[in-house]
């Protein structure tokens, strides 16, 4: 049997030699995301993550990429937990915010977090859909401000989102079935 995280690996790699930042992967847990695996970026200077982490839903990029998929009813058990803590001046802290943000994120197709739990560090993620339409996982790029704006961003995160739609396809996600 095929494993999710067989299926994501070499996308990751292949993303991360694309964008050359580290490409991450992540689940939902019980409460909160959880970090599975990564490509280590290619810059001198890159993000690691310590697989099994715990990661927030209210001010990640993974985390809002998720949520924004999730059935209603599933999301309101995910809201009902968080504590929207408050990491500085840009992170969202209320729920009509956060449901306002999890909406664009639906209409992009791509979440970010703009410096929103660390200064200087932004994160730009896609939901991966199984076959009933369900985000099952999430992959997102980390990195500096300086190398994630602007047209950068942009352009990273229609790669992701590129990704992300592979992945989903190779797990059997079509959008017919919505």
């Amino acid at each position: 049997e095929h494993t999710l995280l067989e299926t994501v690996l070499p996308y990751l790699r292949d993303l991360r030699d694309q964008v050359k930042e580290t490409v991450c992967f992540g689940v939902l847990g019980d409460r909160k995301g959880i970090f599975i695996e990564q490509a280590q970026g290619l810059h001198a200077f890159c993000f690691v993550l310590t697989p099994g982490k715990p990661f927030e839903l209210h001010c990640s990029a993974p985390g809002k990429a998720i949520m924004a998929y999730l059935p209603d009813a599933v999301r309101d058990r995910y809201l009902s937990y968080m504590e929207f803590t408050r990491y500085n001046e840009r992170t969202i802290s209320s729920i009509p915010a956060y449901l306002e943000e999890l909406e664009k994120v639906c209409r992009l197709g791509y979440a970010l977090d703009n410096e929103e739990e660390l200064n200087g560090v932004i994160c730009i993620a896609a939901p991966i859909l199984n076959y009933t339409g369900y985000p099952c996982g999430s992959i997102w790029i980390s990195g500096p401000k300086d190398r994630l704006s602007g047209e950068a961003l942009r352009i990273f995160a229609d790669s992701i989102m590129k990704v992300a739609q592979s992945i989903s396809r190779e797990l059997g996600y079509s959008k017919v079935k919505k």
